[in-house]
């Protein structure tokens, strides 16, 4: 996994790898998309999986599954102190 020491990455696979660790490990994320009908959104998110193509997330506000996009996905940090010190 290519991630930097604080858990966030800006590249696409840099992007996928940690959305596919948050969800291995159950760590929420901050993410910053462009989603189709309200824009951009910075939002905490809980990974549940993770394709090539589409993450799928629970949202810390409504609770509800979404599907989002890889490619609309501009970062995504790690937000829980424990799972930055694992070191996959």
């Amino acid at each position: 996994m290519r991630r930097d020491e604080e858990g966030f990455s800006d590249d696409p696979q840099g992007v996928l790898d940690l959305l596919q660790y948050a969800a291995a490990v159950g760590c929420p994320v901050l993410v910053g998309y462009d989603d189709p009908d309200t824009g951009y959104q910075e939002e905490v998110l809980e990974v549940v999986n993770v394709t090539r193509d589409v993450a799928h997330v629970r949202s810390e506000s409504s609770r509800s599954l979404q599907a989002i996009t890889l490619s609309r996905v501009e970062w995504a940090q790690l937000i829980d102190e424990q799972a930055l010190s694992v070191r996959p």
